[in-house]
């Protein structure tokens, strides 16, 4: 990682505690609170520069385009409902239940004109401000975007594990073409004996000498 990408990557948080550090004096606990209504904000009015007090963290959040007015503007109109961050755990958090902002998933739902919408109009308890002027509307946009800068989207449910691959079909082999057996050597043929020894010629008698 260069020297760059990591001086990036921890400005977004020394912005995140400057924030907390501004917005610190808003933070009462929820004892002896009566319940919040939209009328709770009627007096309220663009803050200016000087309403904010001085930060060593804020060359942090003025890179990312968050000026003083925008601070002043988010202490003095969102932190009681929406908390120091965003979280949605203001000390009237409970009785309105805002949005996380730091959530991921809102953040990648959440349409910048529909955020400038909400904020200008209004929504369910939410009151709108109308007199907010469109660049500090344009700015707490910013600073909400600001809020997951570095959070990373949660990762996708892991598959069902896969069954076990099946094993690949056998391709049966033919048996092996087998050779004729081969035939015994024929034995040699004996000479032929003959079927009987022929007889010696009968040898014939003397005739009888012939009688006077």
């Amino acid at each position: 990682m260069t020297r760059t990408s990591r001086r990036a990557s921890w400005r977004p948080l020394v912005a995140l505690a400057a924030l907390a550090t501004i917005a610190a004096a808003c933070d009462r606990s929820e004892e002896g609170l009566r319940e919040w209504s939209p009328q709770d904000h009627d007096h309220q009015t663009t803050p200016s520069a000087g309403q904010v007090d001085a930060s060593q963290q804020r060359p942090a959040l003025e890179e990312h385009g968050i000026s003083d007015v925008i601070l002043a503007s988010w202490k003095q109109n969102c932190v009681t409902c929406h908390g120091p961050v965003g979280r949605g755990d203001g000390p009237q958090g409970p009785m309105v239940r805002p949005p996380d902002f730091t959530n991921p998933v809102w953040q990648k739902n959440a349409m910048d004109d529909h955020m400038r919408r909400t904020i200008t109009k209004g929504r369910g308890a939410m009151p709108g401000f109308a007199h907010l002027p469109e660049e500090t509307v344009d700015g707490l946009i910013r600073l909400i975007r600001l809020l997951n800068r570095d959070r990373p989207a949660p990762a996708a449910a892991a598959p069902a594990a896969a069954a076990p691959a099946a094993a690949p079909p056998t391709t049966a082999t033919p048996p092996a073409a087998t050779s004729p057996a081969t035939p015994p050597p024929a034995a040699a043929p004996n000479p032929a004996s003959p079927a009987s020894t022929p007889a010696a010629p009968a040898t014939a008698a003397p005739a009888a000498p012939e009688q006077p």
